[in-house]
């Protein structure tokens, strides 16, 4: 992760100096303008973070948030917007994206085929939605009548060969 900003002061707009963050450096740059009473002004953003995320907070904490998103994962990071329709920057942060599983799946269908695989699609969808809703009970039935001896009564009614 890669976040730079251009830090100056309040009667000094047009010049700065950039810092990567995280930096200690900046820490002491910030202390030493606010013992001096000066007010630190972060006038430029570059890097894989979006200006927008970070300018609703205080240049002092700054440093902290570049140090919570470095410790974020890269995939997170990539994908910052998309996770951040689920959770703030803070939330992300604080968890370090733990409320996130990654699976090495290419698509929804693989993802969905291994909850069902797996049995974890019951946290999702309960059973009997899951079957009602969404298996191919006539594709079934034609797969147990080839592999079991089933047949159909002239009334309807269904009867197993017992062996």
């Amino acid at each position: 992760m890669e976040l730079k900003v251009l830090l100056t002061t309040s009667g000094r707009a047009k010049t700065g100096q950039w810092f990567e963050l995280p930096s200690q450096e900046f820490e002491r740059r910030i202390r030493w303008l606010e013992e001096k009473g000066i007010e630190a002004i972060v006038v430029e953003f570059m890097g894989d973070i979006p200006s927008t995320l970070l300018d609703h907070y205080k240049v002092s904490e700054l440093n902290k948030i570049a140090q919570g998103l470095e410790d974020l994962p890269d995939d997170l990071i990539q994908n910052l917007d998309l996770f951040l329709e689920y959770e703030t920057l803070e939330e992300l942060i604080e968890s370090e994206g733990e409320h996130f599983i990654y699976h090495e799946f290419d698509n929804m269908r693989d993802v969905a085929s291994e909850l069902v695989r797996t049995g974890e699609i019951e946290s999702l969808i309960d059973l009997p939605d899951l079957m009602a809703d969404y298996l191919d009970f006539d594709a079934i039935a034609r797969d147990i009548q080839t592999l079991h001896p089933f047949f159909q009564l002239p009334s309807g009614e269904v009867v197993e060969v017992d062996k």
